[in-house]
């Protein structure tokens, strides 16, 4: 992965510089590079070969220098602790240092001791951090953010003084003379200042305060501390404020959101103390108070939410307690009151947690909200009855059910109440929001609790057989007190280190502990406890239960689950003075009259910044420390978790009873190879449904409430109190050092703010849908792609133990598929059950769905069980929260939109638009009686979508005047095999683009059935001449048959794949396995002719990318470094919108790590490991596409947003009202226009020819060729000279020795370079192309310049013709 270059502190300063050699491995081509150690930098030309003068290259000095040199290498392996290296290539300038394992660790190391106070030690690891950071710019700026991070905690310590301060900043100049202090660090300082002059109860700016502001204005060269008050979350509204009437700064200098605020302060002169002093003191509390604050609201949250649902009559039973629905699984839980009929859910743990977890959403203060509505409005406006109904009532029973917000929207009466009314519901929800992504882990502890307390006071301890909960609270008590032990014990090592007398075991646990230590201090032992088990029984519920979890995921697992709470405690912990104080003073009758309503959300920017500010401060955990806490916890628990069991004594028959561990570690063998594995217990097996239990422990994972945390950096976005990043990646290094290098040039802007236009797309859940979706639910039958309820498989009986085998065989089969049957069919149905009873709990409200990326930047929504990406069931549960009038077109493309749905699509808009017109009695039928009705809806392709696009025409249709019906419906205009589309731009095959709709045409095109007409003519003439599997499909040929084939040609499927794609379609046809596999093949091998024939230039650019993948990942750079020659470079391009792709396909190595339950083996993402050529060629030429694909998805999101349209997509397929959808299809042609006006292809040369200059190409010659039989004469004598069989590393050596004096000033150097024989110089000039070898035994492995074939010629299609095509998106 990663390639050495020189040094940044230079190879001047140093000759003897840092390497290290590593033994290759096999293959074919790594054979060719067997035994190579290359050091990190040129031999100096001062050093190596005879002097200037000498006509003929001295090689025998050579090859004795390279000697010395490299035994002096090892010498001085520790003498340069720190040098710089590259990734794929040294050209892209994106260096890490050789020690990032080393520094990733410390990094984290250093935020655990500064967030548990361990000053001392911190200090010690910036000491170290400095020496390993200081060669590197990017290295010494994360540096500076470590020193803040450490200033910013150990400045309030109350030990700390002022002159301790000013101390430090002394220091700190000394002992780091290349840090160079910035505003943050000013920032810091001057607050502290503040802080501890009020403590010490003196109003009067003190001289060290001064001298700070001083020594900043001095450093930075400005009178203006306008850059250091931007840091808000540092100062907070109260010392700003202190700041501006204690010290002359002008109103200019104070961050622009805080403007009104103190225009507002000055106008009426109330200061901030006087507004609430209670509340605000109150919000000032320190963290322990805040927290144990926190977990008493959750548990009254729990108690009153279930109490008020039990009140309402709500569940199966009304006299059910907060805790017998989880104590007894016959009793259901409680759900939220809403105008819907309650769901029967499938009788799972998992559901009832979610259904637990989704009680956050309930209502609080929601008669204020609406109160506070009316009175931002003011007394002039008149308001519907859907608010009035519930301001003016004293009817208790009315406020009982949650309020429908979406229906009191809907029932405004112009824009300037939706607006007001939109404002007040985001700052309504901010709080709601708040409490659904924070409240599981506490509630879920909480919750066991009850559960065990209410069977001990109604005792019946017997039905622990019966219920989860039990056990899990059980353990979590029991398991919480071991944690504190371990906790104990790792705040103690000092005191331990006393002790004389450690046998071994001891001394290596104590080694242990200080590395994990301080990680396992960070989060309460009760959420560490809370936490292990609830991923314990996440992980095994997506693995197979009988052959147990392996032990590496388990621990890995619960480490990062562990992580993952702190990263969520500290953005907790971020809203400190800047919003706590200013949510707190809001609410006041003072404060309202000073403020207006825009401030709000501008409270709620400054908030999201100082969130932004704590991500770039936060280092991700290593793996190894991941493991080894995960596997402390994950011990621990296993200690205390037991089950009791039922069973027969073998001696009196008699029924007995006993504790058995519920889950245990063992090993298994797979593949040959002896693995660890987390068992669980049979009986405890029965008490667990196979299925995503992620909502148990991760609520971050449901629809928003309130707008998402817009991206600003790579990684900081989406939810408010989760830390995200933006790019999916699984443990690629180079990906996050590629995207952080343009995110901090600022070079991809347009990604955050198209992925930030579908996060702030507004959607609500389609009531009437769910409605009646939950009536076909209730009854368990199978319903359209719903399942049926089957509560066990019906297997056939055995067949005797005599019969024959063959039959026995044949009934395991059976027995099997009716088995995976079962288990595929609970699955969808407990699936279907998460995403209903989501919509369930967010009927009314206004929802939101963050996003971010894959590698190749295609967007996601962060929410995995409910989003419009999901099945037709749910896309047809969501419609968009704003509603737009039809206008004038708007009705013809919602019937558009309705015949697409049914699958007729393939004839003009004006054809759809009759077949919806003809149909309106069967629509009206479907509308008016969806279930009893002759279903015609039934018969649509996408039959929940129809339907609900139906009661729009319908409603529309009633009206006098259509146009005038508010719409909420997404329409969709989806692309004509996009994948095609963007290859027809590309190659500019005129055929292929009309078929693909991207020329103009009267009516659209189908590109299945042309290939289908291509097929049947080749087939027809095989048949005509006697080849018998064309006579045997000639008749079979259908749209599709080669539909799937055609469809994922373009993303590189196989031969094999494609036979099968086909062979799935011809099973009815040929019952003789051997017959479908040879109609099957020969079928596929004409579909792939017949497509090659019409995109001709597009595969010859495909057969490009695949040929330019393999050059680059079978090549080497010359500055190879202290790796072994291994092909280290990923194929790597840059998109049209800036965002670096690098393919993540490499040999991940695996690194040991010894944790308390075993040894494990974990993918180490530092470790130097080549490359997957035969991955990364085979995914480019897919990769690419899909690339261009977001690229054209984000830029149209960017552009409807800026023409006031709501957006949304799933990749290829772009949604948005129906009334827009003439201005969507404008933009939409105008930004693939735009994209592809650009020659991407020769761009995309371009950009390798430049990353990888001066790489070296592995190619196999015949030995046969002059050339061949020079560079064999050369190796021969070189040898001789050397003394030894000259290695690919010798002649890497010399070739970069050639390059170093040809690159020489010296215009005599040049010319020894000119004179200079290498093997690489021979080829250089060669033709490669007439090179190559025929026999395997005439091969001649060489390195070879690196250079790409020209890019393939390109047709005569104008894709500016695609701004005329109706078809192109429909």
């Amino acid at each position: 992965m990663l390639r050495s270059t020189i040094s940044k502190r230079s190879y001047s300063s140093n000759k003897n510089v840092l390497s290290t050699t590593i033994t290759t491995t096999t293959t074919t081509s790594k054979r060719f590079l067997k035994s190579v150690s290359i050091s990190q930098a040129s031999l100096s030309t001062d050093e190596v070969g005879s002097s200037a003068g000498n006509k003929d290259y001295n090689y025998t000095k050579f090859f004795t220098d390279l000697k010395s040199y490299e035994s002096g290498l090892k010498r001085s392996y520790k003498k340069l602790p720190n040098t710089s290296v590259h990734y794929s290539s040294p050209n892209d300038d994106i260096y890490r240092s050789l020690n990032s394992r080393i520094i990733v660790k410390q990094w984290s190391l250093l935020e655990a001791c500064i967030s548990t106070k361990d000053y001392l030690r911190a200090q010690f690891i910036l000491d170290g951090l400095y020496n390993l950071c200081c060669d590197n710019k990017s290295d010494l700026s994360s540096f500076l953010d470590g020193i803040n991070q450490y200033l910013a905690s150990w400045s309030i310590d109350e030990n700390v003084s002022m002159d301790d301060l000013s101390k430090w900043m002394v220091d700190v100049k000394s002992k780091y003379p290349l840090l160079v202090p910035n505003d943050r660090t000013f920032a810091i300082l001057i607050n502290s200042s503040i802080n501890k002059s009020k403590q010490n109860q003196n109003d009067v700016l003190n001289n060290d305060f001064i001298h700070f502001i001083l020594e900043y204005k001095k450093s930075s060269n400005t009178e203006s501390l306008k850059e250091v008050l931007k840091h808000l979350d540092i100062f907070g509204l109260e010392n700003v404020r202190y700041l501006k009437n204690h010290y002359n700064i002008s109103f200019d200098e104070i961050p622009r959101e805080l403007h009104e605020f103190f225009e507002a302060l000055k106008g009426n002169n109330i200061p901030i103390e006087n507004i609430n002093k209670k509340i605000i003191e109150k919000n000032l509390k320190i963290n322990d108070e805040e927290e144990k604050e926190e977990k008493e609201e959750i548990i009254s949250a729990i108690k009153a939410d279930v109490k008020s649902l039990e009140q309402d009559g709500v569940g199966k039973n009304l006299n059910t307690t907060s805790t017998e629905y989880f104590a007894n699984d016959d009793i259901e839980i409680p759900t939220l009151r809403k105008d819907s009929e309650t769901l029967k859910g499938v009788d799972t743990f998992g559901l009832k947690v979610i259904r637990h977890s989704l009680l956050g959403l309930t209502s609080k203060n929601k008669l204020q909200m609406l109160k506070d509505f009316q009175e931002r409005l003011g007394s002039n406006e008149i308001l519907p009855s859907s608010i009035t109904m519930y301001t003016n009532t004293k009817n208790d029973e009315l406020l009982k059910n949650d309020i429908d917000f979406y229906h009191i929207y809907r029932t405004l009466q112009n824009g300037k109440q939706r607006e007001v009314f939109d404002a007040v519901l985001e700052e309504f929800n901010l709080e709601r929001q708040r409490s659904l992504e924070v409240r599981s882990i506490d509630a879920a502890s909480e919750k066991w609790k009850h559960t065990y307390e209410m069977l001990a006071k109604n005792n019946i301890m017997t039905n622990h057989d019966k219920n989860i909960n039990y056990y899990l609270y059980k353990w979590y008590v029991q398991a919480v007190e071991l944690v504190k032990e371990e906790v104990q014990n790792c705040k103690n090592l000092k005191e331990f280190e006393k002790s004389k007398n450690l046998t071994p075991e001891q001394e290596a646990q104590h080694k242990d502990r200080e590395i994990y230590g301080p990680y396992l201090t960070l989060v309460s032992p009760e959420k560490m406890s809370t936490i292990c088990i609830l991923e314990l029984l996440k992980v095994n519920a997506a693995s197979n239960i009988s052959s147990g979890v392996r032990t590496a995921r388990s621990v890995l697992s619960v480490g990062r689950a562990v992580e993952l709470e702190y990263r969520a405690q500290e953005l907790l912990k971020s809203e400190n003075d800047i919003y706590k104080t200013y949510r707190s003073i809001k609410k006041t009758s003072e404060f309202k009259k000073l403020v207006t309503k825009s401030t709000d959300e501008k409270f709620r920017k400054l908030l999201n910044r100082a969130k932004k500010d704590l991500s770039n401060n936060q280092f991700t955990w290593s793996p190894d420390i991941r493991a080894k806490v995960g596997s402390v916890l994950i011990s621990l628990l296993l200690q205390v978790a037991k089950i009791q069991v039922n069973g027969t004594d073998p001696t009196t028959n008699k029924k007995v009873t006993g504790e058995v561990p519920a889950f245990y570690h063992s090993y298994q063998y797979v593949s040959g190879s002896r693995i660890g594995v987390i068992r669980f217990h049979p009986d405890f097996e029965k008490k667990l449904t196979k299925e995503d239990m992620n909502s148990a422990i991760a609520p971050q994972g449901l629809p928003m409430l309130v707008k998402p945390r817009p991206w600003e950096n790579y990684n900081s976005g989406g939810y408010l109190y989760s830390s995200n990043q933006i790019l999916r990646s699984k443990d690629s290094i180079e990906q996050q050092e590629y995207l952080k290098a343009v995110s901090e040039k600022g070079l991809i802007n347009s990604i955050y703010q198209g992925l930030n236009v579908l996060g702030d797309t507004a959607w609500t859940v389609n009531e009437r849908l769910f409605k009646i979706i939950v009536k076909v639910w209730n009854t368990g039958e199978p319903y359209l792609e719903i399942p049926g309820i089957v509560s066990e498989p019906q297997y056939p009986p055995p067949p005797p133990r005599d019969v024959d085998p063959s039959i026995r065989r044949k009934w395991k089969v059976e027995v099997q598929n009716l088995a995976n049957e079962f288990s595929k069919n609970r699955s969808l149905r407990c699936d279907a059950n998460y995403k209903l009873e989501i919509a369930r709990a967010f009927l009314g409200e206004k929802i939101y769905f963050p996003h971010n990326l894959d590698f190749r930047g295609r967007a996601y929504p962060l929410s995995p069980h409910f989003n419009h990406l999901g099945n037709d069931l749910s896309r047809s549960l969501l419609i968009f929260w704003k509603g737009k009038e039809l206008g004038e077109g708007g009705l013809d493309w919602l019937k558009v939109h309705l015949s697409n749905l049914f699958g007729f699509d393939k004839v003009p808009l004006e054809d759809r638009i009759n077949f919806v017109n003809e149909n309106m009695e069967n629509l009206k039928d479907s509308v008016m009686d969806p279930l009893n009705g002759k279903g015609w809806w039934k018969k649509a392709d996408k039959p929940w979508q129809a339907l609900s696009t139906m009661f729009e025409i319908y409603e529309a249709t009633q009206l006098p005047d259509p146009s005038k019906y508010l719409s909420h419906q997404p329409v969709h205009q989806d692309g004509t095999c996009n994948g095609l589309q963007h290859y027809a731009a590309l190659g500019g095959d005129i055929e292929g683009a009309k078929q693909v709709n991207l020329a103009p045409s009267d009516r659209p095109q189908d590109v299945y059935s042309y290939v289908a007409g291509l097929v049947q003519k080749r087939v027809d003439l095989d048949a005509a001449n006697g080849v018998e599997d064309a006579i045997k499909v000639q008749d079979k040929i259908k749209r599709k048959v080669v539909k799937q084939t055609v469809m994922t040609s373009v993303y590189g499927v196989t031969f094999v794949g494609a036979k099968e794609q086909i062979a799935r379609q011809l099973v009815d046809h040929f019952p003789d396995e051997l017959d479908l596999k040879f109609a099957s093949e020969y079928l596929a091998r004409q579909v792939f002719a017949s497509i090659r024939e019409l995109f001709e230039a597009a595969h010859l650019i495909q057969d490009w990318l695949a040929e330019s993948a393999k050059r680059i990942t079978k090549s080497v750079s010359l500055d190879v470094g202290e790796t072994d020659a291994e092909f280290l470079s990923s194929v790597i391009w840059t998109t049209p919108l800036g965002l670096p792709i690098v393919q993540p396909y490499r040999s991940m190595g695996k690194k040991q790590v010894h944790t308390n339950l075993q040894t494990v083996y974990i993918t180490d993402p530092f470790a130097i490991t080549p490359v997957d050529s035969r991955k990364q060629m085979a995914a480019f030429p897919p990769n690419f596409i899909h690339s261009l694909d977001a690229c054209h998805m984000l830029l149209s999101a960017v552009k409807c947003n800026e023409a006031n349209l709501d957006f949304a997509s799933v990749h290829d397929s772009y949604w948005t009202h129906a009334c827009d959808i003439d201005k969507m299809n404008e933009i939409l042609r105008k930004t693939f226009i735009s994209l592809h006006e650009v020659d991407l292809i020769a761009k995309l040369k371009d950009e390798f020819d430049r990353r990888y200059k001066g790489f070296l190409q592995v190619i196999s010659i015949s030995k046969k060729t002059e050339v061949a039989k020079k560079i064999i004469e050369l190796r021969k004598e070189l040898s001789a000279k050397k003394g030894a069989p000259i290695t690919s590393s010798d002649e890497l050596h010399l070739e970069r020795e050639r390059q170093a004096l040809l690159k020489s000033d010296d215009l005599e150097k040049q010319k020894m370079g000119q004179q200079m024989i290498t093997t690489i110089s021979l080829i250089e000039n060669e033709d490669l192309s007439t090179l190559k070898s025929k026999t395997t035994s005439d091969t001649l492995k060489v390195f070879a310049p690196f250079k790409l074939d020209p890019i393939p010629s390109k047709g005569d299609f104008d894709v500016k013709g695609i701004k005329d095509s109706t078809y192109f998106f429909s």
